[in-house]
């Protein structure tokens, strides 16, 4: 059976032209056979909510993300959301901004019942198997879900130590933090604490990077030791040095163009040359000249 993720890149990628933009079917109130896919409801757009753990590591899609999706119209629409009963949303959050902005009632949805771990648990998988989201962007997840985690189980170690009358004490179950991120993020584990230092350390625009993946988690977090100050000196470096780097690009293309433009009308003028004459004796300098502008033009259309 093919993924929803899938199924949803087959949809957009089909090209068939834009349909109208009617509400989504609902079932025939007269008993015919409803319209909707298998299993799937119609719920209210408004009703619906990102998962608080999307929300806390901002990773809600951008604009940017979403202008493909609006291109492709109402079909977008085609494919079920994956929720929870309460409305959490587990897949589909582009499907669901794109139809708030354009005032959408509802939303066709396929209902599971999971509670708000497992739902962040089918995210993460999610964006492991469709890779829609970077390592950084997953071990952040994955840490919200594996932390608190940890806590409640030294909570219990605790409670285990002082109150070791009680017949049946909720069972320890110790949680290695870096190992448990690393397999729910599908990355090494070294990366987790520097994932961690990043988010604990990082400035605002160091983060923001680390998610758009401008930086590499190893890079991030070795800016990340640094203070506030350093780290945004640091990225102004950065910066400058890609823009320096862009710049220098566009000039060696358009010295290249130069150069061919100019090989172009150089080589007739010096070929006429050596019909003349009085320019005869020069042929020897001349011929090997004209080879080499030869080779020059042949290398700068291959570059």
């Amino acid at each position: 059976m093919r993924s929803q993720g899938s199924l949803f890149a087959d949809l957009l990628e089909s090209g068939e032209e834009q349909r109208g933009t009617a509400a989504l079917p609902l079932p025939d109130r007269q008993g015919a056979e409803s319209p909707l896919p298998p299993g799937a409801e119609p719920r209210k757009t408004d009703e619906l909510r990102p998962h608080p753990a999307m929300v806390q590591c901002n990773l809600l899609p951008t604009a940017v993300q979403l202008e493909p999706l609006h291109k492709a119209g109402m079909r977008v629409f085609e494919l079920p959301l994956l929720i929870c009963h309460d409305g959490t949303i587990i897949d589909g959050y582009k499907r669901w901004m794109i139809a708030r902005d354009l005032g959408h009632p509802t939303l066709l949805c396929t209902v599971l019942d999971k509670s708000e771990e497992d739902a962040l648990r089918l995210i993460l998988e999610n964006a492991r198997s469709r890779s829609y989201l970077n390592p950084f962007c997953r071990f952040a997840l994955a840490l919200t879900l594996v932390e608190p985690l940890a806590a409640q189980a030294r909570e219990n170690r605790v409670l285990g130590g002082r109150k070791k009358q009680l017949a049946k004490l909720p069972k320890d179950q110790k949680i290695d933090v870096r190992k448990e991120a690393a397999r729910l993020a599908g990355s090494g584990e070294r990366n987790a604490g520097k994932v961690r230092l990043v988010l604990e350390r990082g400035i605002d625009r160091l983060k923001t990077m680390a998610r758009e993946g401008t930086i590499s988690i190893d890079a991030a977090a070795k800016l990340a030791e640094m203070s506030g100050e350093q780290q945004r000196y640091e990225l102004e470096v950065r910066q400058s040095r890609r823009d320096q780097k862009r710049r220098i690009q566009a000039l060696s293309t358009t010295g290249r163009d130069t150069a061919m433009l100019l090989i172009k009308r150089l080589m007739p003028l010096l070929e006429k040359a050596m019909k003349v004459e009085e320019l005869a004796k020069f042929r020897p300098l001349v011929e090997p000249l004209i080879e080499a502008l030869r080779g020059e033009l042949h290398v700068a259309a291959r570059g």
